[in-house]
């Protein structure tokens, strides 16, 4: 948080962020990603924890290979195909529980072995 706030204090149009929730935990990375969204700039981030795009990107770079393989909101670049393509896991988009909102689940393809 000091980091973010020199980068603020700077007041720029554009913030750029590198794994800004690496070593947080669930809440932290959650309170982080809100405070940025509510900034009102700009922010280009880098996140490798998929979950953590869709509740607070408005428009999402996928990547593979230094290649730009989508840029659409979360929605529209987090394909069924293009992330099991490029990550090799599923993506499943399942409405919460007990609230009016989806949540975004990724989970590894099931690989059963064949019977011997």
């Amino acid at each position: 948080r000091a980091q973010l706030a020199r980068a603020i204090a700077q007041e720029p149009k554009i913030l750029f962020l590198d794994e800004p929730t690496n070593h947080l935990d669930p809440r932290a990375r959650a309170q982080l990603l809100e405070l940025v969204a509510g900034f009102g700039m700009t922010v280009i981030a880098v996140l490798h924890d998929l979950t953590l795009v869709a509740p607070f990107a408005t428009r999402v770079a996928v990547m593979n290979e230094a290649r730009l393989q989508a840029l659409a909101p979360p929605h529209e670049a987090l394909t069924q195909q293009l992330i099991r393509e490029i990550f090799g896991v599923d993506v499943f988009r399942l409405r919460h529980p007990t609230e009016d909102r989806e949540l975004t689940v990724f989970d590894l393809p099931n690989r059963a072995s064949p019977p011997s």
